[in-house]
């Protein structure tokens, strides 16, 4: 009796809800078993961040430490 209720709620709120387009494509990446590959590559670009936020600070500290680049960089910046 439950179960009944609950499917029966559960399909009244699939009607009301909007269909947008993140949600098609979804079900369409879900229903294909592509989630996983999906799932695979974001965790991977997320971790990644942090390591490539390090590289670039650093490959900016080499470029930056010569005072005529730093200081050709902050007037750039202040004009």
């Amino acid at each position: 009796m439950i179960a009944v209720l609950i499917t029966a709620a559960h399909q009244h709120r699939r009607r009301l809800s909007p269909a947008s387009p993140a949600k098609a494509a979804t079900r369409a990446a879900t229903a294909s078993g592509n989630h996983a590959g999906a799932a695979r590559i974001a965790f991977f670009l997320v971790l990644s961040f942090p390591a490539t936020l390090l590289l670039l600070v650093w490959a900016f500290s080499a470029v930056l430490d010569d005072h005529s680049v730093r200081k050709s960089v902050v007037d750039a910046i202040v004009r």
